[in-house]
């Protein structure tokens, strides 16, 4: 007695336990390959694999099946996650069916599940009016207003039957807000007790270019006023301040005069991306009332990784105040920033603060001495009154 086993016989066995045995089925199946000599049984076979949610054998057999539609070929290969050969089956079906606008608007769904958010947009733009063109114009309407601006903008350019008037109104006004070309007005009071210390203002034109860079030219104005003997003398001896002659000598020296500062500033930053660092810089040229002259500079760089941020930035400027404008005092202050993410909160996780005072020119020790504890005592018993953008606050 002899057993035949040709294919013949293979076929007809797996033939028999597809129709009544089909998990020993899938133990023969494992043993051979998707070949057209199983064309006859290719699509049970990848009905069974689907059924068992096996979706790679199922999506390999269905190749010798003349029966399997590209919806289900997509929906095997996105609940694989191959989405480029998702992709590249779908084009390839479109290239013989142009007008089969139900798998478009499949596509356009895979499409947004898939995170390309403007490819689904344009796909279902192309689509006639009907139930899945309007499902997926809800669906892509409550979502387009978190996308990126420039793809907005994009959208609005090019695409814009498909928003609703609602949204097409909101996305446009939010656009417009964001980068309309603006005016900005700064301006800052010092004030040591009841004594003017320093007055500062900036008058700004800020315009975005194609790319979304912001661009501010800056006009400036600062006035500083002459440090008091009695603030100097109350930082040597005592943090209280102690009565003194309304007359006494007020002026500590040649350079400590009232002083007014004229400049004119650029400042560059990059759009906003999550995936892109954020970086900043300006300059500005300063020239007073005795023509002397000063620079500004300022950049820093900042990046979100995941569940953490980070930033560093250096500013160099002249202290402010009279005789350190006078002696040219340069300040450069440093500043890096590390957090991460706690407890589901974002928590710093290490903050370093640097300041550096440099004089450009030679100078007494003892006038530096005195514009810094000068400096020192504003920044401990000083009422700061800042306005800012016309609002008013104290610090």
């Amino acid at each position: 007695m002899s057993v035949d086993t040709g294919k013949e016989s293979m076929f007809n066995y797996i033939q028999h336990l597809l129709w009544y045995e089909p998990q020993s089925a899938l133990v023969e199946l494992e043993k051979i390959e998707p070949s057209n000599d199983y064309r006859e049984m290719a699509t049970n076979i990848t009905w069974l694999y689907a059924n068992e949610k096996n979706y790679q054998k199922a999506y390999d057999w269905s190749f010798y099946s003349n029966e399997i539609d590209i919806a289900n070929k997509m929906e095997w290969l996105f609940q694989l996650k191959q989405y480029d050969n998702l992709i590249n089956e779908y084009k390839t079906h479109i290239e013989k069916n142009p007008d089969d606008y139900k798998t478009k608007a499949l596509m356009a769904n895979y499409y947004h599940e898939m995170g390309k958010f403007k490819e689904a947009w344009i796909l279902a733009s192309e689509l006639p009016v009907s139930k899945e063109k309007e499902s997926l114009r809800k669906s892509l309407n409550a979502d387009v207003v978190y996308q990126e601006d420039f793809v907005q903008q994009d959208l609005l350019a090019n695409y814009p039957e498909l928003f609703f008037d609602n949204v097409k109104m909101a996305v446009t006004k939010t656009n417009r807000l964001k980068y309309g070309n603006f005016i900005q007005s700064e301006n800052e009071i010092q004030t040591n007790r009841d004594r003017m210390a320093s007055l500062i203002t900036k008058h700004s034109y800020n315009f975005y270019d194609k790319k979304k860079n912001l661009h501010r030219i800056a006009g400036t104005y600062s006035e500083f006023f002459p440090l008091i003997r009695s603030t100097v003398d109350t930082i040597i001896t005592d943090l209280r301040f102690q009565n003194r002659e309304e007359n006494e000598e007020l002026i500590i020296s040649d350079d400590n005069k009232f002083t007014r500062v004229y400049g004119i500033e650029y400042q560059y930053k990059n759009p906003f991306s999550f995936d892109k660092y954020q970086y900043w810089s300006r300059v500005r040229l300063e020239m007073d009332n005795y023509q002397q002259t000063y620079f500004q500079f300022g950049a820093g760089i900042s990046k979100s990784f995941n569940k953490n941020f980070s930033s560093a930035q250096v500013n160099v400027f002249p202290v402010q105040t009279a005789p350190g404008h006078a002696k040219e005092i340069y300040h450069v202050h440093t500043v890096l920033y590390q957090s991460v993410y706690i407890m589901k909160k974002l928590m710093p996780l290490w903050v370093l603060n640097q300041t550096i005072i440099q004089k450009v020119k030679p100078i007494p020790i003892s006038s530096l001495i005195i514009t810094l504890m000068s400096q020192l005592h504003s920044e401990l018993v000083g009422i700061t009154v800042k306005r800012k953008n016309q609002n008013l606050c104290l610090s």
